[in-house]
């Protein structure tokens, strides 16, 4: 995050949010200025290859609280162990 909040429009840089399509990746970067009198705003992007970027915070979240997660994959490995 590059952006930064102002309280005038002298020389204002409008933000503007990007993402790396090139590198397929879930890299986003804001930049320009936005203002303090700004009213909160939800902005929607996509997310490349989704279920990854799911699987890839769900593993950081579990690592957290001592789960460790050997490997994220969309196939289900032979030695999988299913429950319920």
């Amino acid at each position: 995050n590059n952006s930064v909040t102002v309280n005038d429009t002298l020389d204002f840089k409008k933000i503007k949010i990007d993402r790396d399509w090139v590198a397929e990746n879930n890299n986003f970067s804001v930049t320009g200025e936005i203002m303090d009198t700004t009213k909160r705003d939800t902005l929607y992007r996509n997310i490349y290859d989704p279920s990854l970027f799911t699987g890839t915070i769900f593993k950081k979240l579990l690592g957290k609280h001592g789960t460790t997660v050997k490997q994220l994959s969309k196939k289900t490995p032979h030695s999988a162990t299913k429950f319920g």
